[in-house]
């Protein structure tokens, strides 16, 4: 009796447990329904993903529901979600599998007992049936849109052990097509935004890499922002030099502990087929695949996937962006698309830098030829300047002693010695004020000037030259000409060389003159003549220095420059009129008050 009352009570329970859950799978299977007619609004793909593998589960009792969706980085298709018991979300359909061809080709279910059966699909891979088997694929089911394969649905045996009925393929018939619009809805939604993120980031990005002219900030600031958009566990900027390869910056994450020492050999293949190919290189998984023996070692610091960017400049590619990602297929075809629109930009970007590092070190390099050359000119000028000093004293002692003077070959011997000795020395003064002038170590000596007194005396000095030549030198200078504050010594300065500029180019028999004039608040000083004149194309040019023009080799080349810097010391400034064969004239202006600060100024900009 006790028995049959507890087999009575084991029937009413199982009756129970059956009711609750047909009532269960049944208020599941209307959910599932409810949700492929309200999916069309869901934008969330994610969402949409997991909710419809959920309800795939409950409502049809699966052990197990996968959604497959093609790959962003290859035509495999990969899991987006999964739900139940699923052994391994890392399952893929690869793009060569006779499943997928099938089911690209077909609108109906495939169930795994009709895989033995479908000639097409006879010749499966003992690799890929096991792996069926380990994912426990019973039903796939695809996903179609306007005809186009969109997604793979797998479903895993029944909880009871039955296999799926009638009522089950008439459910998924009702709901799969929904499932298929929205999910491509959802996916054409999600790129469209991840299109408009892509591109504000690359503007920012592209603004960002061009403000900086230091390789280290461009790369840092590169990086940054890309992490945004894809992997970068390593990332590289090699430069090409001749022959040889040069990091210019490199960023790794700090599970890769790559050596500078080591990078090169490992991206030198890459960075070559690149060259040869002219376009960019992607290693999509360097486990199952790789180019080159040398990026073994990259799989060893466990990085999976690799991209060569080449960077040109003027139709050459002088450098490579190289990325590295620890994940198999990190840069697929959105990948690329973006680090090709943002190629031009680096290269930009990276060739500026190179330039700017290029030019700094030059411009380093020649700092310190030209310290060491004013050192050079400085020493030998003070080694000149004693013994012709000597050479001078002794000349003018020996005439003196000797009695010697008139017309005789000794006192002409003599006064040649002297004259020589005195024009070195000038023209060592010279060089040395134009190494101060350089160095901005010269300073002005201000003080009240009888203007006209010391143009009188400087044209006195270079009579002897002028009436050698028969050269008629005169003097314009209205009364009366105001006393200026300048520096005497270097206004004298300016005058004689360009007195002796003219006295050179003027030919026997012309004339040479010296005119000044008050104009507002600045003097203005004019030094003419009639000699051969000066070609349009060099008046800019007789100013800068060691620049001889119609007689090269003649002089050191410094006495216009020199004459330049000095008004311009003083505040002025110096321009030539001339024109071919009717002489030249020389002007320039200097404040009747010359100011310190002016001076200060002047020498700041040297």
């Amino acid at each position: 009796m006790r028995w049959l009352i507890s087999h009575l009570l084991g029937r009413v329970a199982q009756e129970i447990r059956d009711w609750w859950s047909h009532s269960q799978r049944r208020e599941y299977r209307k959910m599932l329904k409810r949700f492929s007619e309200d999916i069309q609004s869901i934008t969330d793909l994610d969402y949409l993903a997991s909710r419809s593998t959920e309800l795939f589960t409950l409502g049809l009792e699966s052990s197990s529901t996968c959604l497959l969706v093609p790959s962003r980085s290859s035509d495999d298709f990969v899991v987006l979600s999964a739900a139940g018991l699923i052994p391994s979300s890392q399952y893929i359909l690869k793009s060569d599998s006779l499943i997928l061809r099938w089911l690209k080709q077909n609108d109906g279910f495939l169930p795994r007992g009709d895989m033995d059966i479908i000639p097409q699909l006879q010749a499966l891979s003992a690799k890929e049936k096991a792996e069926i088997t380990q994912m426990g694929g019973e039903l796939f089911i695809p996903l179609k849109n306007n005809g186009s394969l969109s997604g793979v649905i797998v479903l895993g045996s029944k909880r009871s052990g039955w296999p799926y009925w009638r009522s089950d393929y008439r459910l998924l018939s009702s709901v799969c097509p929904r499932v298929a619009v929205s999910l491509a809805n959802a996916y054409l939604y999600q790129e469209i935004q991840q299109k408009q993120e892509q591109l504000t980031i690359v503007t920012e990005l592209s603004k960002a890499i061009t403000s900086s002219l230091d390789i280290k900030t461009v790369h840092h600031t590169l990086v940054r922002e890309l992490k945004r958009l894809m992997d970068a566990d390593l990332a590289v900027i090699v430069l090409t030099e001749g022959e040889g390869l040069k990091i210019a910056a490199l960023s790794r994450e700090p599970r890769v502990p790559l050596k500078l020492a080591q990078a090169i050999s490992l991206w030198e293949p890459g960075i070559a087929w690149t060259r040869q190919h002219q376009k960019t290189l992607v290693e999509a998984d360097l486990d199952r695949e790789r180019k080159f023996s040398a990026e073994e070692s990259l799989l060893g610091h466990g990085l999976r996937s690799v991209v060569y960017l080449p960077l040109p400049s003027r139709g050459k590619i002088f450098a490579n962006f190289i990325l590295c990602s620890h994940r198999p297929y990190a840069y697929g075809e959105k990948e690329l698309s973006t680090l090709e629109q943002l190629s031009s930009q680096i290269a930009i970007a990276v060739e500026n830098t190179r330039l700017y590092t290029l030019g700094r070190e030059q411009r380093a390099r020649l700092e310190v030829l030209n310290r060491q050359r004013n050192e050079f000119i400085l020493t030998i000028s003070h080694e000149l300047r004693t013994p012709l000093t000597s050479l001078k004293v002794s000349a003018d002692i020996l005439t003196k002693e000797c009695g010697i003077s008139g017309q005789s070959l000794p006192a002409e011997l003599l006064a040649n010695i002297s004259s020589s000795a005195g024009r070195m020395e000038r023209r060592i003064s010279e060089l040395l004020d134009f190494l101060k002038l350089q160095t901005a170590t010269l300073e002005l000596k201000l003080e009240s000037v009888n203007v006209k007194q010391a143009l009188q005396d400087t044209v006195a000095s270079i009579l002897p030259l002028t009436s050698a030549k028969k050269q008629a030198i005169a003097i314009d200078i209205p009364e009366p000409l105001p006393v200026a504050r300048l520096d005497r010594q270097r206004l004298e300065q300016i005058m004689l060389n360009l007195l002796v500029n003219a006295h050179k180019y003027t030919p026997s028999g012309g004339k040479i003159k010296v005119s000044a004039q008050v104009d507002n608040s600045n003097l203005v000083l004019e030094v003419s003549d009639t000699g051969c004149g000066i070609p349009p194309e060099e008046q800019e040019l007789i100013f800068t220095p060691y620049y001889h023009g119609r007689q090269p080799g003649t002089g050191l080349g410094i006495g216009l420059s020199l004459a330049k810097s000095l008004v311009e010391l003083h505040g002025g400034k110096i321009w030539v009129e001339s024109e071919p064969g009717e002489g030249s004239a020389f002007s320039f202006t200097i404040p009747l008050t010359a100011d310190r600060e002016v001076a200060q100024a002047f020498r700041s900009k040297l």
